[in-house]
């Protein structure tokens, strides 16, 4: 008599289930060192990531030369917590909090959305994991230093450009003032090119009405 073999059925949520990483990276300023710094970011996440077998790729999110004051002025973090938000994403390692966001309300109030979401976000210079309770804390505590920071970096940026114009010097932005150039003495000195440029802006203006 042949003996009955009983088919196994093996359906997908008996496949373990890999977490999907992703990395945030950020950087203020467009400069050649900093440039350097946000590759240096995106490839140590990429293979931090990659590297671990019980982990799936999810990407790397890098705004280059944005400040961390606003949100919506960083569009790879906007599209970062959109993916979370139609879960493509479980896990989110970031440098610093800082990086992450310089604004205090900002910062509390995605992390709170990522955890309602079952989003963890790994802050390695803090060493904090939002998937632990305590963290909030610490979490509100540094959000508010990295704020201050950067307002305290502001206001000094500021209070310097300032001192300069007192004593006359200031930064001539070439690229956005048609008709100079750099001249060899470092004062600006008319660009004949786009001087005539702006002699042709100037004669193709219609005359300005005076009222009264």
């Amino acid at each position: 008599m042949a003996r009955e073999v009983k088919q196994v059925t093996f359906t997908k949520a008996a496949i373990p289930k890999l977490t999907r990483g992703a990395a945030y990276a950020r950087v203020s300023s467009a400069k050649d060192a900093m440039h350097h710094s946000l590759s240096a970011q995106v490839s140590y996440y990429s293979n931090l990531i990659q590297s671990n077998p019980e982990w799936e790729f999810a990407g790397i999110f890098a705004d280059r030369g944005i400040s961390g004051t606003k949100d919506t002025i960083r569009p790879e973090f906007m599209k970062m917590i959109e993916h979370c938000q139609r879960h493509k994403i479980d896990l989110i390692f970031t440098k610093s909090l800082s990086r992450f966001s310089r604004n205090t309300l900002d910062s509390i109030k995605y992390i709170r959305l990522l955890k309602s979401l079952n989003v963890t976000i790994e802050f390695e210079k803090e060493g904090l994991n939002t998937s632990d309770v305590s963290s909030e804390i610490y979490l509100t505590w540094f959000s508010a230093f990295a704020q201050a920071e950067s307002e305290s970096i502001s206001q000094n940026v500021t209070m310097g450009k300032r001192r300069q114009y007192k004593e006359g010097h200031f930064a001539f932005r070439y690229k956005n003032f048609l008709g100079y150039r750099p001249g060899e003495n470092g004062e600006p000195e008319i660009d004949p090119e786009q001087a005539t440029i702006v002699s042709r802006i100037f004669f193709a203006s219609p005359p300005v009405s005076r009222i009264g």
